[in-house]
């Protein structure tokens, strides 16, 4: 595994993604656990449920198929892993930016540039089979370093 160094192109297309296709699918479900999504017992035991999720989010399923473990585990990781690119409300009653708000801010990148985000947010989001994050953001924002 190799660390994950970040174009501001690829970032852009990375924010654009995470914004306007992934949290308007998942954070609405994510609402409805309330305080207990993020808290889930034995991840192992969730990791084929989580890969399946993501994979349905990422790949635009018109309907997900989900655990409520394979949620929480989702909302954990993306909130280790996104929310240090992109920063939600902690309250999670509305959307909250950091430093990019893709509808606000950016043009829809070309379906390549897009298709590119996808996978890189599908490796930054991978998981072992102990269900702990493989990857970690940096200090620097342009790269994710896998964990040691």
């Amino acid at each position: 595994m190799k660390q994950i160094t970040l174009g501001l192109s690829q970032l852009i297309a990375i924010a654009w993604v995470w914004q306007q296709e992934i949290e308007p699918r998942y954070l609405p479900i994510w609402r409805e656990y309330g305080t207990k999504c993020g808290m889930y017992r034995r991840p192992e035991k969730h990791v084929a449920a989580y890969n399946s999720l993501l994979d349905q989010i990422l790949s635009g399923a018109k309907e997900l198929k989900y655990t409520k473990g394979a949620m929480s585990m989702l909302a954990e990781v993306s909130s280790e892993m996104m929310n240090a690119f992109f920063p939600v409300n902690p309250v999670l009653k509305k959307y909250t930016y950091g430093l990019i708000s893709a509808e606000k801010q950016l043009v829809k990148p070309n379906e390549e540039d897009l298709a590119e985000a996808r996978s890189i947010i599908r490796a930054m989001m991978s998981v072992d089979s102990m269900g702990n994050p493989l990857y970690e953001p940096s200090l620097t924002l342009f790269v994710v370093s896998p964990r040691n």
